[in-house]
């Protein structure tokens, strides 16, 4: 009895196991952009903004911007608040901004208001599915720590640190079985020596570059 009341004592010290990280890759994702090519063939996401701005305001500025679009199936995410959500993106390497330009544009992560499907996709379907240009719609931003002229470079942007509401997001997205869409923006110039993220997308040849979300409950 008293063994057993010593071992019991001993578990209750010990620390809770923590849940193993769901990761989920996209089930769809396109440039999105008026001269983007075939998105079921392209290897990548090319983001930049125009006059300092990451995103357009209207449908008048939409071709001014290109954004890179991320789709997400949650039909097997558990129920409740995630503790952790971080996408993972891979930049080329020698990328065509400094990181001086990186600091004053972060690549940011926004909400589409709808969902789209990568081999029907059509350019004019980015107008309903314009991401809101407010700041406080932002769920995450972040900037790379290091650039590379030799391997492909790792940004990661945790989706909880707002202002936007990602964990509400997603929630509502899982409870009526709709994908998780979202839309990677910035403010680079591209007029700037091109400068512009280009983001390894689903279709990358090498899988561990292609984009992850990986939530912790």
């Amino acid at each position: 009895m008293i063994a057993c009341l010593v071992f019991a004592a001993v578990l209750t010290t010990l620390p809770l196991a923590q849940a193993d990280p769901v990761t989920l890759t996209p089930t769809d994702d396109v440039w999105a952009y008026p001269h983007a090519g075939d998105p079921s063939r392209d290897s990548f996401l090319r983001i930049w903004g125009s006059d300092g701005k990451p995103a357009a305001k209207d449908v008048g500025e939409l071709e001014q911007f290109s954004y890179g679009f991320l789709q997400f199936d949650t039909s097997k995410l558990s129920d409740g608040k995630p503790k952790s959500a971080i996408l993972r993106v891979y930049n080329v390497s020698s990328p065509s901004f400094t990181l001086e330009q990186a600091k004053a544009a972060p690549l940011q992560v926004r909400p589409i208001p709808g969902t789209f499907t990568e081999k029907t996709w059509q350019y004019s379907q980015t107008e309903k599915l314009l991401p809101p240009s407010d700041a406080k719609a932002v769920f995450g931003q972040t900037i790379p720590t290091a650039l590379s002229d030799s391997t492909p470079i790792l940004i990661e942007v945790d989706l909880l640190k707002g202002p936007g509401d990602f964990a509400g997001f997603l929630e509502a997205a899982r409870k009526t079985g709709k994908p998780l869409a979202i839309a990677l923006t910035a403010a680079l110039e591209v007029t700037e020596n091109r400068a512009s993220y280009k983001i390894y997308s689903r279709d990358a040849e090498r899988e561990s570059l292609r984009p992850q979300l990986v939530i912790m409950y």
